[in-house]
Parts: structure tokens; C-alpha cells; sequence
């Protein structure tokens, strides 16, 4: 009976680290979780011109960066989209530019897709809709895909 005791008591003693140390393994393996769709950037037209728009992941405090970050700006009749992969890992991601008028209303839609190394960037140029005043870039989807 002592022995039964005894092992129930060690039992009781050891569980619950083994738990707490499978616990904290998986919380430090674990990627961040960000939506798979969202604002990655935008513009939006004022008295002082184009001005940048917060994003997908802008705002979390306290945790990782949004692995895939970009930015739009208005060149002439194009507009400059730019996808970068702020960290190590290889990502595939679908975009899409889409060019707003005045009032928001959606006037193109310019979908893309890649495949992002680690730190690498991307640019597309895209030709402005005559009465675009607005361009947001969207992240549709995402995976990581490699180390």
C-alpha cells in the first residue's frame, strides 16, 4: 500500500512538470498566428498627397512582425506596389492591388501572386485607372513554404 502511495505521490509531482515543459516547448515552436487576409498597405489622398495607410499586423505589440509587409505610391499614371518578406522563411503569398476612386469605390482589381525568400522584395508597376484616387494592396492568402 505505501508503495502505491508513494508512486501516486510522484506521479502527482512529476505530471504536471512534464505538462509545463511540453507547454513552453510548443509556445516557442509555434509560428504567430496573423489572419489570412488583410490590408497590407494603402494610400489614401489628402490636402498633402498620398499618405501610407497601417496594415496587416500594424498595432500588434509585444510579438512578431507580420512576416510579409508592403507599401503603394503613386508614380505619375502608375502606381509602385511593393511585397516584402521581412523574415527568414520562404513564403507564397496572393496579392491584390486594388485601385479605389474618391469615394472608395472599387474601379480595378490587380491580382498577383509570389513566392518570397527570405528578406527578398518585389515591385510591380501598374497602370493607374484614369479616375483612381486610392490604392490598397491586400494580402489574400499566404503559406509558409520553406525554411
Amino acid at each position: 500500500m505505501k508503495r502505491t502511495a508513494s508512486l501516486l505521490t510522484i506521479l502527482w509531482l512529476v505530471f504536471p512538470a512534464v505538462l509545463l515543459a511540453e507547454n513552453a516547448a510548443e509556445g516557442k515552436a509555434k509560428d504567430p498566428e496573423f489572419s489570412q487576409q488583410g490590408l497590407l498597405a494603402g494610400t489614401a489622398q489628402g490636402a498633402t498627397g498620398n499618405t501610407q495607410l497601417g496594415g496587416w499586423g500594424a498595432g500588434s505589440t509585444g510579438g512578431p512582425a507580420a512576416p510579409i509587409g508592403g507599401s503603394v505610391s503613386k508614380d505619375g499614371r502608375n502606381w509602385k506596389v511593393r511585397v516584402v518578406n521581412n523574415s527568414e522563411d520562404t513564403y507564397r503569398a496572393n496579392f491584390d492591388a486594388v485601385q479605389l476612386d474618391k469615394l472608395n469605390k472599387k474601379l480595378k482589381s490587380n491580382p498577383f501572386s509570389a513566392t518570397l525568400k527570405g528578406g527578398e522584395k518585389l515591385e510591380r508597376v501598374i497602370k493607374a485607372h484614369p479616375t483612381a484616387q486610392h490604392c490598397n494592396l491586400q494580402i489574400k492568402s499566404w503559406k509558409k513554404v520553406g525554411s
